[in-house]
């Protein structure tokens, strides 16, 4: 099973420091907005 550290990357020098996907540029709220709207 996968640890948060594994999925999810954070750094200065992408995004300014927010958390997203690790190899990805995809924020991790999006992802809770996603599910906070119902996931529709």
């Amino acid at each position: 099973m996968l640890t948060a550290n594994e999925v999810i990357a954070r750094g200065p020098e992408v995004f300014g420091g927010t958390p997203i996907f690790r190899g990805t540029r995809v924020p991790f709220q999006a992802l809770l907005d996603y599910l906070e709207g119902g996931g529709r």
